[in-house]
Formats: structure tokens, sequence, C-alpha cells
């Protein structure tokens, strides 16, 4: 499997784990981040860290999903991300929107 391909099948499973976040109730929301574990998971037989957290960036909190490699010597991350916004709703972030602000 190319790089490519791997990349697609991770960010598919990023977009599902951010989706589940992003329908939980916003009271319910930050509570339901801030319990989350991290946990090994496997995607199309490889081994990856994925994990969940908020990070403040100036004023806004954001929702950061990440997903990372085992094993592997270079810091090889795919995330995404959710701003919360003050009319509730929220605004996705690609991983070079991540970057951009600092993240990871």
């Amino acid at each position: 499997m190319f790089l490519e391909d791997v990349s697609l099948v991770v960010y598919s499973h990023l977009e599902k784990l951010r989706a589940s976040f992003d329908s939980i109730p916003l009271e319910l929301r930050v509570e339901a981040i801030k319990t989350y574990e991290a946990r090994e998971i496997e995607i199309d037989s490889k081994l990856y860290i994925e994990s969940v957290w908020i990070d403040q960036v100036g004023t806004d909190q954001i929702l950061i999903v990440q997903i990372q490699k085992i094993g592997f010597t270079a810091n090889c991350c795919f995330c995404l991300g959710s701003k919360f916004l003050r009319n509730d709703n929220v605004e996705h972030l690609s991983n070079e929107q991540l970057w951009d602000l600092g993240i990871p």
C-alpha cells in the first residue's frame, strides 16, 4: 500500500473520530474529550496511537484528534481539528491548518 493510500485510510478514521465528538452536545463535549484516553489502534494491520485533546490558541478552543504511527523513527502523525465557535458551531481544521497554529 502506498503512503497516499495509508494517509487516506488514516484521515478517514480521523474524520469519523472527530465527527463523533462534534455530534456530542456542546455542554457534554469538553468533558467527553477530557476523559478520552489515548489508545492503541490497528489500521490496515499497522499499529497507531490515537489521542484526543483540547488545545487553547488565543481565545479559541480547538479539539485535536491525532493518530501517530507506533515505532516509526520520524515523527509520523496525522491530525485533524475542530475549532469551537461562539455560536455553538464548529470549524473543521486540516492537518496543515493545525501546523500553521503550531499544533502539534
